[in-house]
């Protein structure tokens, strides 16, 4: 079946922040890691690529979809106000998380700690988002969501 972008449950988006204080050839080498980072989420074989099978209608009439924002290198003004689960949007039906990609959990890793820095990312927020999912009663089907997320990343 072929889907619309719309349909899809789980949606990424990313940021880099450039500090101001680099030169031109740092700046150049954290845009590389952030396309190098790109090729992790949306490349061949990517997370979009195996999660684009789950759709919003599989899981409940709550919930449109998760948008999960990697912020690469974010700025220390932006991590003090971050929450790592945003606040559920009823118009949208939808909600935001939040996750951190620095040098230290992905950058100064192998390939294989970076796929599995990406998965366990993606599955522990999940966890977290079904807490507040329970805790707001919404009518969404996140435990089925979590085991399909792990059987599409596994």
């Amino acid at each position: 079946m072929t889907q619309t972008k719309d349909q899809r449950v789980i949606r990424f988006t990313s940021s880099l922040s450039l500090p101001s204080d680099t030169s031109d050839e740092e700046d150049a080498q954290i845009e590389k890691i952030g396309e190098e980072f790109g090729e992790y989420v949306w490349g061949k074989t990517g997370l979009a690529a195996k999660l684009q099978v789950l759709t919003n209608n599989d899981y409940g009439q709550d919930l449109n979809f998760i948008l999960f924002r990697f912020l690469i290198f974010p700025e220390d003004e932006k991590l003090a106000e971050l929450e790592e689960v945003e606040d559920y949007d009823p118009k949208e039906k939808a909600t935001a998380v939040n996750i951190i990609v620095d040098n230290e959990n992905f950058v100064h890793k192998s390939e294989v700690e970076r796929h599995k820095f990406l998965h366990n990312a993606i599955l522990s927020t999940l966890n977290s988002l079904a807490t507040a999912i329970k805790r707001k009663k919404l009518d969404t089907k996140i435990d089925k969501l979590i085991a399909d997320v792990q059987g599409c990343l596994s």
